[in-house]
């Protein structure tokens, strides 16, 4: 049996009451959360990463695609803010 994973819908993080923030909080947060994420990440067996967990449309993911597609996910925020930059 696959675990289900909740998914959350980005908008309505905008309307919490600490959007409003620093933007030097939310980095802090990211980075502490990508520590800890590296640490157990960097420990997991070949085994726990051919786990799968299941999306609430039904669809399965295993660890190891999850962690391939959150680094590519973060490297395409990454090339956006660096053209935003530029310009």
């Amino acid at each position: 049996m696959n675990p289900l994973v909740k998914t959350y819908e980005e908008n309505e993080w905008a309307k919490l009451i600490d959007y409003d923030l620093p933007i030097k909080v939310s980095l802090q947060l990211l980075d502490t959360l990508h520590e800890r994420w590296v640490n157990l990440l960097k420990n997991l067996t070949i085994d726990q990463l051919k786990r799968t967990y299941q999306y609430p449309d039904g669809s399965i993911m295993r660890i190891e695609q999850s962690i391939a597609l959150y680094a590519w996910h973060g490297n395409h925020h990454l090339a956006h803010i660096q053209q935003a930059l530029k310009n």
